[in-house]
């Protein structure tokens, strides 16, 4: 199954080696084309200028995950921020009394999730798992540190996605009964 999936994603090259042995002004070209439209999908990165954007292109990358994978577990610290791009995953919350499991929102591509660990290493309040192949980006808090400098309103859209969505899960982990925020 996992060989016909990268048949028809037609990933049989290793797209980071090549792209490492172009020009800086060439491989930024290439990720526009590749993946600029995956970022701009993002709320919170709408208000971004594009010299912002080409620099967060060049320290995105891509993880290929299988049905059923956890892609962050509830607790522990967040160290990066994902995209999803292909694929279907579910986001979870555990009781940690009952150890019973309560699944908050279904995500699909163009969607987002651990915003808030760009900003600062905070226990995860929710586990990802995909439900399907997935492709997803994602960006490591110390590559993002490298650039936010050059675009501080784009934290404040974060911090303010952030706090609604701990609140929304907080208010869904105990029963009420809304639905989640929105990824996108």
């Amino acid at each position: 199954t996992e060989c016909l999936y990268q048949f028809h994603r037609h990933k049989f090259i290793d797209e980071r080696n090549v792209l490492g042995k172009l020009s800086s002004h060439l491989r930024i070209e290439v990720l526009r084309e590749l993946r600029y439209g995956i970022l701009i999908k993002v709320r919170f990165l709408k208000c971004a200028n594009s010299g912002f954007l080409d620099l967060l292109l060049d320290r995105l990358e891509e993880l290929h995950a299988r049905p059923d994978q956890v892609i962050c577990f509830q607790g522990e610290i967040g160290d990066r921020f994902f995209i999803l791009h292909r694929g279907r995953v579910r986001v979870l919350i555990t009781n940690e009394r009952t150890g019973s499991q309560k699944v908050l929102a279904m995500l699909d591509a163009g969607s987002f999730f651990g915003e808030v660990a760009l900003l600062e290493k905070k226990a995860r309040i929710a586990s990802v798992v995909t439900v399907s192949f997935c492709d997803l980006f994602f960006i490591r808090k110390e590559r993002w540190d490298e650039v936010a400098y050059l675009c501080p309103e784009v934290e404040n859209h974060i911090r303010g996605v952030g706090t609604k969505r701990a609140e929304e899960t907080r208010r869904r982990s105990v029963g009420g009964g809304s639905k989640p925020a929105s990824s996108q």
